[in-house]
């Protein structure tokens, strides 16, 4: 391994019924010098969750916020792993891998799922520049 990089590591992320994240970092500090890079994950919608429509999930790279949905349907926005806007419950999808700019955290907006959470796992490091 090279001196610039750290070795991967689990995270997760839980939001619970009741709650809205706006805006949420979910990976470690990442400073003025370093990437934080996310090699693949996971978003899950407990079955219980009872949100009418699903609950909408977006998962990217920013410096204070998530990065806004993309204006083309079904063209991802830059810095977007993952963007959904009504997962149904018990069901989820991927979170594609991708390397942050410089000092942007993984960061995740997250709809109060009414009852039951949303998990967002993922493997993640921080690489020094």
């Amino acid at each position: 391994m090279s001196d610039n990089m750290e070795a991967w590591v689990n995270y997760s992320f839980t939001q619970t019924a009741g709650a809205v994240t706006a805006d949420i970092a979910i990976s470690p500090l990442v400073g003025a010098r370093q990437r934080f890079e996310v090699a693949d994950g996971l978003v899950t919608v407990d079955a219980a969750a009872t949100t009418a429509g699903g609950t909408s999930v977006r998962v990217g790279f920013g410096a204070s916020v998530v990065p806004a949905a993309s204006a083309v349907a079904n063209t991802p926005a830059v810095g977007v792993l993952f963007d959904h806007q009504g997962i149904a419950a018990g069901s989820g999808g991927p979170l594609m891998g991708g390397i942050g700019a410089l000092g942007e955290e993984l960061r995740a907006q997250v709809a109060d799922p009414t009852v039951g959470s949303v998990v967002i796992t993922f493997r993640g490091r921080l690489l020094q520049y």
